[in-house]
């Protein structure tokens, strides 16, 4: 479990959690409370001087029937205004009804070093969200500039290579480049280096490309895949002699399938069985190794 670093400057705050704030209807009735959190406020007060101070404050008087009237908990039909309320905390010198107002909006007043510390507080917890987020950033800074690194030297890499070979660089499956919006990439790897490139995909891709005009109209040939044809006729025997050779991998079956048309066409054959096979000097490659076919 994780162990969490104590803090002395805001704990004080959060000791006497207040109650969620009332949002029923119906729920906020609270002359008799007001009363008496005024009451208790008083006790140790002189009522006369506290009205006296109130009426200095607000620049006019408020008679001590009607003040009495709001320290009253029968009568609640006097609920003292909010200026009166603000004065009254001052004249008493407390903070009663502030306090009383704060808890119903589920909030807490504090007051001098108290407001101080809640603000450093703050303050901190702000640094500390800012210097993971911060750290955070630098890593992926990082990140981006190995990934950077790492592109920039595989471009070299294939520059040099396709310079030193005088090959054309071969792409299969250019759908997927398309699909995954890699084309300006390509191109670009185009521009940079002016090697051939041989673009292989499915039937559709020239049509797809149209939409990338800039590439599309660097194309200097396109060449459409031939459709299959029965060039030649491989005998039974001799596809089951290939099954066995190759233990039925099937990639091994389709690299001799083509072993033997090659051989098949140079030879003019039209029908290859077994027999006819096993007068040749090519072997038919196994699963792993070869052997005399």
């Amino acid at each position: 479990m994780m162990k969490h670093k104590s803090d002395n400057l805001t704990i004080d705050i959060f000791d006497d959690l207040p109650p969620k704030p009332i949002v029923v209807t119906g729920g906020l009735p609270c002359r008799a409370k007001i009363a008496h959190v005024m009451s208790d406020a008083l006790k140790i007060r002189d009522r006369y001087r506290v009205v006296a101070s109130i009426n200095r404050l607000l620049g006019r008087k408020v008679k001590l029937s009607h003040f009495n009237n709001f320290t009253s908990e029968s009568r609640s039909d006097s609920i003292p205004p909010l200026d009166v309320a603000i004065a009254f905390d001052l004249a008493a010198g407390s903070s009663a009804l502030g306090k009383f107002y704060a808890r119903k909006i589920a909030a807490k007043m504090v007051f001098g070093k108290e407001a101080l510390d809640a603000k450093l507080g703050h303050l901190e917890r702000i640094r500390d969200e800012a210097t993971k987020e911060i750290k955070w950033l630098k890593r992926v800074i990082g990140e981006l500039q190995a990934i950077t690194k790492a592109y920039d030297m595989s471009q070299q890499a294939a520059k040099a290579q396709l310079e030193q070979s005088g090959r054309p660089l071969v792409t299969d499956e250019f759908d997927y480049v398309v699909d995954k919006n890699l084309v300006k990439a390509i191109g670009s790897f185009y521009e940079e280096n002016h090697a051939v490139i041989l673009i292989i995909s499915e039937e559709n891709f020239p049509q797809e490309l149209e939409v990338w005009a800039h590439f599309h109209g660097r194309i200097l040939n396109w060449y459409p895949a031939e459709p299959a044809v029965l060039a030649v006729s491989v005998a039974d025997d001799l596809l089951e002699r290939l099954v066995e050779k190759t233990r039925g991998n099937v990639r091994r079956i389709c690299t001799n399938l083509e072993t033997i048309q090659g051989e098949s066409l140079g030879m003019g054959w039209k029908i290859v069985d077994l027999a006819t096979w096993k007068n040749r000097r090519s072997t038919l490659a196994k699963r792993q190794g070869r052997d005399d076919g």
